[in-house]
């Protein structure tokens, strides 16, 4: 009973009472509007030509995902135009775009000034020096010498060394996460923060609204607030139709005065530690990098915290850090929905056409478009040893059927995948050759590289890279390798297979 009156009082279902109310009071004023079948026909036949024009014509939406909305307007013409107008487009508004972006070319100017390292990229590694400069270009965020780097191969190895770094703290704590929840994870991170924030540290979160939606009840994120932590709900999700609640931070970064940052798979919450067991064991990676690299995870934060329209002196966070040498490298990025960059899907169709012996790869969804096709494929063809790990157990069973039906196609031509028997495997790394590694944020489908905000690190380091493909064969150990006979479904599977394919970049 308790659970129930939860549930009807709760935020979530108000919102989607009223989200529904809306779309169906729209229909039907437009409906209403008609006078009769004839009108309809002939309405919808110049609906659906003239969107369908308008689609072919829009810059920076992927084919795969106008292809998908073509569908449904040709099947709905009326409500599938009303669908796109409200709920398809990428939906930022120009005032937060042109704040974000004032504050990215101030705050990534400064991080350009501090590391001048282009010419020993190119001498040690063309092709990372590539990457780099891309990186550079697009985004504005620079590489670096960096040789202090620790990768963690579970969540419970994550989070005690999250927890002595954090313990650590003398000036400020930057947490940016989709996910915060109540529980054990949450109760021993916020006693060390509430013991830094009476020590005089500045602590401030951002967390996604959407993210924490069903895990951080009201009375907890006001409770957060008054024990001194500086929060920040990122896109605040509200029960109106509205294009720009597609746009979410999927980011998971924790910055240490500077010096020290955390990124990969995992949120604040017990199942990524498994103190809760929700599908089986949850296997997820995170990275920790020091020194002065760490600088772009503090651009990043701040970047999003200019939101907050707070002025402040951003050099007291960009701590004066000595440069270090040696042959590796770690890139610190952001791949953010506002610009026309697929920085995240660039990177690892680049890792995997440069590989030159193996290529492994671990994501929880695979919903991929043509090209990332292609390139696996590719490198397949190439005698690339090309291996994709994936989880047997899913948290979403409808996701899980969609990437069921890019199994078939992949693996006859020669890419190996694996679904990770113990359960849910949530880490997203590309590792290539013993000597690239990729760990980040971003899954291998349409929402993360082309709606939220993500963020990850490419690394130049053969000691990492051997550590993560050494993690990657005990995955596989553990996997249930995928092949032509196994992947054989129904003729009826099949065909809704087939059409999952084609609307899973609205996923």
């Amino acid at each position: 009973m308790r659970k129930f009156l939860r549930l009807i009082t709760s935020r979530a279902l108000l919102t989607a009472i009223l989200m529904f109310a809306q779309f169906g009071l729209i229909t039907y004023i437009v409906f209403a509007s008609i006078p009769n079948e004839w009108v309809y026909i002939l309405i919808t036949l110049v609906v659906s030509l003239v969107f369908g024009v308008y689609l072919l014509n829009v810059d920076g939406l992927h084919p795969a995902y106008k292809l998908a909305w073509m569908v449904v307007v040709l099947a709905m013409p009326i409500f599938g135009v009303l669908a796109y107008l409200l709920l398809g487009r990428n939906g930022q508004k120009n005032r937060r775009v042109k704040r974000y972006a004032k504050h990215g070319v101030r705050l990534h100017s400064m991080l350009m000034e501090r590391e001048k390292i282009a010419e020993d990229l190119r001498r040690d590694d063309p092709a990372f020096a590539k990457n780099a400069e891309y990186i550079g270009t697009s985004i504005l965020l620079p590489a670096y010498h960096c040789n202090d780097v620790e990768y963690y191969s579970c969540g419970e190895e994550f989070f005690e060394a999250f927890k002595r770094e954090l313990r650590k703290a003398e000036r400020f704590i930057f947490m940016e996460y989709y996910i915060v929840e109540e529980g054990f994870l949450w109760d021993e991170v916020s006693a060390i923060l509430r013991e830094k924030i009476e020590q005089g540290v500045d602590v401030r979160l951002i967390y996604d609204d959407f993210g924490t939606f069903l895990t951080l009840p009201p009375l907890s994120r006001r409770a957060i607030e008054k024990s001194g932590v500086k929060t920040m709900v990122f896109n605040r999700f509200r029960p109106i139709l509205d294009m720009s609640q597609n746009n979410r931070t999927h980011r998971k970064i924790t910055v240490i005065d500077g010096k020290v940052g955390f990124t990969g798979g995992i949120n604040l919450a017990d199942v990524y530690i498994n103190t809760t067991i929700a599908h089986g064991y949850w296997k997820d990676t995170a990275v920790c990098v020091k020194g002065r690299c760490v600088a772009n995870f503090t651009a990043m934060f701040l970047q999003s915290w200019s939101y907050k329209h707070e002025r402040e002196d951003y050099d007291r966070f960009f701590p004066d850090l000595p440069a270090e040498e040696g042959e590796n490298y770690a890139l610190p990025f952001t791949d953010i929905p506002i610009d026309r960059e697929n920085t995240c899907e660039n990177l690892y169709m680049s890792t995997i056409y440069n590989a030159k012996k193996y290529v492994y790869m671990t994501t929880p969804y695979l919903l991929i478009d043509q090209e990332m096709k292609t390139a696996l494929v590719t490198a397949a063809h190439s005698g690339v040893d090309v291996r994709i790990v994936v989880p047997h157990v899913p948290d979403k069973r409808w996701v899980f059927w969609l990437t069921k039906a890019f199994y078939t196609e992949l693996v006859r031509e020669g890419v190996k995948i694996y679904e990770y028997l113990p359960g849910f495997i949530h880490a997203k790394s590309i590792v290539s050759d013993d000597t690239y590694a990729l760990v980040g944020t971003s899954n291998m489908d349409f929402r993360s590289y082309f709606l939220q905000y993500e963020d990850g690190v490419y690394f130049r380091n053969p000691t990492l890279a051997k550590q993560i493909r050494e993690d990657l064969d005990r995955c596989v150990s553990y996997s249930k390798q995928m092949t032509t006979e196994n992947t054989k479904v129904s003729i009826p599977m099949r065909m809704l297979r087939s059409v999952l394919r084609v609307f899973a970049p609205l996923v």
